[in-house]
């Protein structure tokens, strides 16, 4: 029997985050009844199901907007596919990286929130405080959230150093960012 995390992380590499242009500001299909029923079914805990919308999405039109990957971002990461969901991140912004479109403010805060909550998980000193239970919780938008269980994914030594080492760049890149992020952390 598969596993949903590496279904999802089948599903998502699938999917050339590589290619140029794949990322776009806007899509048709922002406003769609796909983006709602895939919100839906994260909010209901059907992973699987929401992530598939994206993918539909993704197959129809062959872009990638902010709104998808906002959405297809929170899946990923409410299932557990929480460095998949990061690399989406990182991948979108990368790349649109001289646009300072407000979605991309949010994504680019949701990228340094999930690793200060990431390294809060691992226990790293300092970032103790930020709880990943509790973000993953808030971006489920549902109130008997369960966070599955990620630990194999970040047993990985280099997990962890990739992390510190991405989060002293925002530091060093984006101190204000990283601001928000522990603002709205703290707030949840």
């Amino acid at each position: 029997m598969i596993n949903i995390i590496d279904y999802l992380k089948r599903m998502k590499n699938a999917i050339n985050l590589n290619r140029p242009g794949v990322f776009c500001q806007t899509q048709p299909y922002d406003n769609s009844d796909l983006i709602n029923d895939a919100t839906a079914l994260k909010r209901r805990g059907d992973y699987v199901g929401s992530f598939l919308k994206y993918v539909q999405l993704y197959n129809e039109y062959g872009k990638l907007s902010l709104v998808w990957v906002r959405g297809a971002f929170k899946t990923l990461a409410c299932a557990g596919a929480v460095i998949d969901a990061y690399d989406l991140l990182m991948a979108c912004t990368n790349s649109l990286m001289r646009s300072s479109d407000e979605l991309v403010l949010q994504l680019r805060v949701h990228q340094v929130s999930i690793v200060l909550c990431l390294l809060g998980y691992l226990g790293v000193g300092g970032y103790e405080q930020f709880s990943l239970k509790k973000y993953l919780a808030d971006l489920s938008g549902n109130p008997a959230y369960v966070i599955p269980g990620i630990d194999g994914q970040l047993n990985d030594v280099t997990i962890k150093v990739a992390l510190l080492s991405h989060m002293n760049m925002y530091n060093r890149q984006y101190p204000n960012l990283v601001k928000m992020a522990e603002f709205s952390l703290l707030s949840i």
